[in-house]
Parts: C-alpha cells; structure tokens; sequence
C-alpha cells in the first residue's frame, strides 16, 4: 500500500474552521473510487483524467471539505491533482499467475 503524502500549500487554506498549510493524503482505497468514480475516462485520443472525479478524490483523500479545495490557488490545486494521478499509477500491479 502506498504511503501518506504530505504536500505543503503555497497559500494557506481554512479547513474545518482553522489555517491549514500543508495537506496530508491518505492512499486511496476502493471505496473512493467507488464513491467517487474513475479518474479517468478513455476518449479516441487515449485516456484524459475526468476533473470532477479528480476534485471528489482530493475531497475524499486529504479529508477536507470542497469548500476548502475551492479557496486552493491554481499550483496548489494542480500539485493535488498530481498527488490523486500519482497514487493512481501507483497503484497498478501485475495480475497473479496461473
């Protein structure tokens, strides 16, 4: 299993009513994707990561409310996206032989 990922905020944030600096991510699970969805979706392009499953994941993943996604500054946002995206591709491991 992954490990928890400490990634600091440029800007601080207000999460459950206090100043919040950095986020602490919690691997997923597959409850998350079952709550939240898959982060991506295939198109006849190849695969682009779907931004609201992305959001529910960093919601659900970093334990704080959208209210406080929605105050994060566009590079503090996009470094979570890469979080989410990277325990995704984590994640992956050979199926078991036969």
């Amino acid at each position: 299993m992954s490990e928890p990922v400490i990634m600091p905020l440029a800007k601080p944030i207000q999460a459950h009513g206090e100043e919040i600096t950095s986020l602490t991510f919690r691997p997923m699970i597959a409850k998350d994707i079952r709550q939240c969805g898959i982060p991506f979706t295939m198109t006849e392009h190849g695969q682009r990561f779907d931004a609201s499953v992305v959001t529910k994941l960093i919601v659900a993943c970093a334990g704080i409310p959208t209210s406080s996604l929605d105050q994060m500054e566009l590079g503090d946002f996009q470094a979570a996206i890469g979080v989410i995206l990277g325990f995704w591709a984590g994640s992956s491991r050979e199926p078991p032989s036969t």
